[in-house]
């Protein structure tokens, strides 16, 4: 009976280890990865090109657009956050900013979608971590 306790002991305690090591590797890759989008969308994107374009559109246009930059008011600067990297890539209306692309989103009069090299590849890399 003894044998058998630690045995199941064992199993456990090894279960445990390698659920363990699996959520720590787990979690290096995540960090690996979002330095990596920080670092690449820190290099291409520029908010400020954004903003400014942004700040140019009457509330009614804003309102028609789906995401808003997060931002800090006190700061006057984006809150830099899952959100934010999302949305730089993902939503159309954000491809402004990026310094590869000069074309205004859909929704704005003659406005179309733009997938330039550097959005294709922030997009790719956004998604090799889901």
């Amino acid at each position: 009976m003894k044998s058998f306790i630690t045995f199941h002991l064992i199993c456990i305690f090894l279960l445990f280890t390698a659920c363990t090591k699996n959520t720590e590797h787990s979690n290096e890759n995540n960090d690996s990865w979002l330095r990596e989008v920080e670092v690449y969308a820190a290099e291409h994107y520029q908010w400020w090109d954004f903003m400014q374009w942004w700040n140019t559109l009457t509330p009614a246009l804003q309102d028609t657009f789906s995401h808003r930059m997060p931002w800090n008011e006190e700061d006057r600067v984006p809150i830099k956050n899952m959100e934010y990297y999302e949305y730089i890539g993902v939503y159309d209306q954000f491809q402004i900013g990026w310094d590869d692309i000069d074309q205004y989103p859909p929704g704005i009069p003659n406005g179309v979608t733009v997938m330039s090299p550097h959005r294709e590849f922030y997009l790719e890399l956004w998604y090799s971590s889901q």
